[in-house]
């Protein structure tokens, strides 16, 4: 029976859901459902990373190590979005604004009474002064957990970047070498059609990887430009 792990990514986000399609690989037992339609535009432009069951217990060996990686971006890709979901809601801004306008209204709410400092150089933690709105304090206090998830987000996305290119390269020295794939000679046709794509889903990931780590760096650069003068 086939086997799937799918990675689904907006853009370059990814969110990773574990199928169980019969003897599915071990992880979340969430599957997609209609209710996950009302994400509208943002599932259109959706598309899916699944690694396939390819028959070969040493090569699906090797797929199965894309798990703990593609678990990487999708927490991460969660870590990042809750970023500017909650700062736009806690300062009563229309879902969709961008981040950095949703920080330019922070900075004019709070009157410019927020101190903004970069903890070794990467993500930045907030401090209000005295006498600003609740919903500015609010908003400090949500960007301040958002970033926090993130302070080794980047370290994280390197690790499974290199993670899934060693497995990509890995399964394609193996695949060069059907004798090793322990299967009848008729049986490996089809696992290496099904080896090879996997391979180039597995390059997709690694992909996504880099997109998340420029989408950090974007968010810190965003703080910088409108703090700027604080």
């Amino acid at each position: 029976m086939r086997k799937l792990f799918i990675i689904t990514a907006v853009g370059l986000f990814a969110t990773a859901t574990f199928v169980p399609v019969e003897n599915a690989w071990a992880g979340k037992k969430d599957q997609p459902t209609e209710e996950a339609g009302e994400e509208g535009e943002a599932e259109a432009e959706a598309f899916d990373i699944v690694m396939e069951e390819t028959g070969s217990a040493s090569l699906d060996g090797v797929f199965k190590k894309s798990e703990a990686p593609l678990e990487t971006i999708a927490t991460v890709r969660a870590d990042v979005a809750s970023v500017n979901t909650n700062l736009v809601e806690a300062l009563g801004l229309s879902q969709g604004t961008p981040f950095k306008d949703a920080l330019t209204d922070l900075q004019s709410k709070a009157e410019g009474k927020i101190n903004v400092a970069f903890e070794d150089n990467k993500m930045p933690t907030f401090k209000a002064e005295e006498g600003v709105p609740d919903n500015v304090n609010a908003a400090i206090e949500g960007l301040n957990a958002s970033f926090g998830k993130l302070g080794d987000a980047g370290d994280k996305l390197t690790a499974a970047g290199e993670q899934l290119v060693e497995a990509t390269t890995e399964a394609a020295d193996l695949i060069s070498k059907p004798k090793d794939l322990g299967l009848k000679a008729t049986q490996i046709p089809k696992a290496t059609s099904k080896g090879n794509k996997n391979v180039k889903k597995l390059k997709t990931g690694a992909e996504v990887t880099k997109g998340l780590v420029e989408e950090l760096a974007t968010l810190a650069t965003d703080v910088k430009s409108v703090f700027a003068s604080e």
